[in-house]
């Protein structure tokens, strides 16, 4: 009895596999756009670019027709609740927030805030799911405080690449405190893949304007 108690505890625990393919595609996307930026900025931007005007082409169009391969796609990574309303949304804004970060940041502030996006924002996830305080993200509240400080650690140590440790650690946090809160937009919640690097990228910038370093260091000296 205790066994099999066991059993459908783990397996209501588990992650699945449509969540699980949506976590190795946001990572996988990330990674790729980081490498291109880092081989070549400007080509990636225009890749960019490219991506989400033919994206958004081939969403409007799958509003009325099954196009058979984007179809097959779609179902397999898209929330249901978009496959009729904006097919592929999550993938054009997290195009969207890396080539936004791209053009609004420097190329260091840029990649270490895609690092965040594309690490800190599905290892929350993860760690959220797997702690024994699960809950879904309702307005205004923490979905997870696990969650929120395991995705502040993997996005500090990644985006720590790029920029100074003390910022990596400053902007990590609060974009994942960001992402823990649904922020409305319309009739729909504002998108995290848009939301989070940008965040990130304009902390790190205000960070660096400010001298945060030499005011910290003053308080020591």
């Amino acid at each position: 009895m205790i066994e099999k108690l066991k059993k459908i505890s783990k397996k209501h625990r588990a992650i699945s596999n449509f969540k699980l393919r949506r976590i190795i595609f946001h990572v996988c996307l990330g990674f790729v756009i980081m490498l291109l930026a880092r081989y070549d900025l400007v080509l990636t931007k225009r890749l960019l670019l490219a991506a989400i005007i033919v994206g958004i082409i081939i969403s409007m169009i799958s509003l009325r027709v099954k196009i058979p391969f984007i179809y097959f796609m779609l179902k397999k990574f898209e929330n249901s609740r978009y496959l009729k309303k904006f097919p592929g949304k999550s993938a054009l804004f997290f195009i969207a927030g890396c080539l936004l970060s791209l053009k609004l940041f420097s190329p260091l502030i840029a990649m270490a805030s895609i690092a965040i996006l594309t690490f800190g924002d599905p290892f929350s996830y993860v760690v959220s799911h797997f702690s024994k305080k699960r809950y879904k993200k309702p307005k205004n509240v923490f979905k997870n405080i696990y969650g929120t400080l395991a995705g502040t650690a993997v996005s500090f140590v990644v985006s720590s690449f790029f920029i100074y440790w003390i910022y990596a650690l400053v902007a990590s946090f609060i974009a994942m405190l960001v992402e823990s809160f649904i922020i409305n937009f319309g009739d729909d919640a504002l998108d995290d893949n848009l939301l989070v690097p940008l965040v990130a990228g304009t902390v790190i910038y205000l960070l660096i304007r400010v001298n945060f370093l030499e005011r910290l260091g003053s308080l020591f000296y």
